[in-house]
């Protein structure tokens, strides 16, 4: 702040002091009401900012809903080389036109999920309008790799979170 917002800043304090000397009743009244005031538009615009991210986060997780992927061990669909099979259905009334897609393994009858902390991801970019669905291969996750004790085709995949991209 340069001098002349400080000269204002203190010719305003200088001003408030002086009505508050001369006219203390009106001026501490005044002083109240420009802090409801203040008060009730701040509490209006903060409800307001709050309401509109509850909406923009019940719409996001109404695309998440509706956009379904669905991930499979299956060499019989996709061949040796890349076996997961990655199948996805938008549901929206938007085009898609990107996926990440985090997974999770687990071994039948085991809660503990093997892919945890690897951050393993297929990137989908297979452009899908409202209402289409489409399959892409992917290889063996590296991770899944390095347990050769876990076959794949013995594991169940899930997708633990799914980020979208729509046009």
């Amino acid at each position: 702040m340069g001098c002349l917002g400080t000269l204002i800043v203190v010719v305003v304090i200088v001003g408030f002091v002086a009505l508050l000397l001369a006219y203390p009743k009106q001026t501490l009244i005044t002083v109240a009401a420009i802090v409801v005031i203040a008060g009730l538009v701040i509490f209006s615009i903060l409800q307001n900012d709050r309401e509109r991210s509850r909406k923009a986060e019940e719409l996001k997780k109404k695309r998440e809903r509706s956009v379904l992927v669905v991930v499979s061990y299956s060499p019989a669909t996709c061949g040796q080389a890349n076996p997961m099979s990655v199948t996805v259905r938008n549901g929206w009334s938007e085009t898609l036109t990107a996926v990440s897609i985090y997974l999770q393994a687990y071994r039948p009858g085991y809660s503990t999920d093997l892919l945890q902390g690897s951050y393993e991801s297929f990137k989908w970019d297979r452009i899908l309008p409202p209402g289409q669905s489409a399959t892409l291969c992917y290889a063996i996750p590296r991770t899944i790799a390095q347990f050769p004790s876990y076959p794949p085709q013995t594991l169940e995949f899930r997708v633990g979170d799914k980020l979208l991209t729509f046009q």
